[in-house]
């Protein structure tokens, strides 16, 4: 009688203990995930960012004023 109760506790152990370490994995596993979505969300924000500072910029941009036809110069080294 001794002997199915012994091992019933056993199995109940083991299970409380892998549900605590897939608990703790999970846990872990998630804040990687939050970090990385958070690093990947600044990223696009400053790339954003620049993106608009830049086409601010050209929008200010007189290319009249600047005479840029005289300053772009074909370069035949590069083939299409």
């Amino acid at each position: 009688m001794v002997l199915p109760l012994l091992f019933f506790a056993t199995v109940v152990v083991v299970c409380f203990l892998l549900l605590g370490i897939f608990a703790n994995l999970r846990k872990r596993l998630r804040l990687r995930h939050d970090s990385t979505l958070q690093g990947l969300q600044n990223s696009f924000d400053r790339n954003r960012e620049q993106l608009e500072f830049r086409e601010m910029n050209l929008r200010k941009y007189d290319f009249q004023k600047y005479n840029l036809s005289e300053a772009l110069v074909p370069q035949y080294s590069i083939k299409p």
